[in-house]
């Protein structure tokens, strides 16, 4: 594992129940990306991303681990607070399916989307 990885903390989803957050950047000479949980609530930080899991193995990836939601049929909802984005910042949300992906992607995060 990175030298200091930590997980940042669980965060409750409505319907779902407990989920873990897995930040982006074990292994890289930067660190992990700036990503945390505060009081139930995501908070990330400047060029951060963070993956869904049920668990977060502290260093490493596991395309196991990562949150598989049951969408079909279902609403997906959430607030967004951008008050402190300011223009030019790039906010997004992406919903990719990892959990299947045994082929580790150039980051070893298991990341893969359409773009490929």
């Amino acid at each position: 594992p990175a030298a200091a990885a930590k997980c940042p903390g669980p965060v409750s989803i409505a319907g779902l129940g407990v989920a873990q957050v897995v930040p982006t950047g074990w292994g890289s000479p930067k660190g992990p990306a700036a990503f945390e949980t505060t009081a139930g609530h995501l908070v990330p930080h400047m060029g951060a991303r963070a993956y869904m899991a049920e668990a977060c193995s502290a260093g490493a990836y596991n395309h196991s681990e990562y949150l598989a939601l049951n969408l079909l049929g279902r609403t997906l909802s959430f607030t967004a607070d951008l008050k402190g984005a300011g223009c030019g910042c790039n906010a997004a949300v992406y919903l990719v399916n990892m959990r299947q992906n045994r082929q580790v992607s150039t980051c070893n995060d298991y990341y893969c989307d359409a773009n490929k």
